[in-house]
């Protein structure tokens, strides 16, 4: 899996994000095209899936002590299937969601799109818009970022000339 763990779409989504773009696409989408998948490819289970929850670890950001955060739903799955050529290949994901389901379908799709066989172009399609509607909510939140950016250059220029409200005068 390390070869294929360098693969991208176009050069501009890295494998590490197929994810994170699938579960911006309708679930029912996803978990549609994977089933098909499976079936054309044979997928099997290399580990049971599963679903529950994580306790997510984090560093102090000053003392760089570890502490919990907190749990959080945690869904995880791991397959293999055989390419035409008899050569073995894997996906997996772990996705934050308490859906079985979903995260064995991401795992199809990630295996298919590593491998690029059978059903690339359909799971490279999904991956694409997942990541443009990713794309554009970024887009919304730097706008709504730089609306509500503060700027306190005219606080300093008051306090320099003596004249801010409130002052010795008042």
């Amino acid at each position: 899996m390390t070869q294929a763990s360098t693969t991208s779409i176009d050069g501009s989504i890295d494998r590490s994000r197929w994810a994170a773009a699938l579960l911006r696409v309708e679930e029912s989408r996803v978990i549609a095209l994977a089933e098909t998948l499976a079936e054309r490819h044979g997928v099997r289970m290399k580990r049971v899936p599963k679903s529950g929850l994580a306790m997510m670890r984090l560093r102090d950001s000053v003392q760089s002590q570890a502490f919990n955060l907190g749990e959080i739903p945690l869904s995880s799955a791991h397959v293999v299937f055989n390419g035409p050529n008899g050569t073995e290949h894997e996906g997996g994901c772990q996705i934050m969601r308490d859906h079985e389901a979903l995260a064995v379908a991401i795992a199809v799709c990630d295996g298919v799109l590593a491998a690029e066989v059978e059903g690339t172009s359909e799971v490279a399609s999904l991956v694409c818009e997942g990541a443009a509607v990713s794309r554009e909510d970024a887009a919304v939140r730097r706008g709504m970022r730089e609306r509500s950016r503060v700027s306190f250059a005219l606080m300093n220029q008051q306090d320099e000339s003596g004249s801010a409200e409130g002052g010795a005068d008042a």
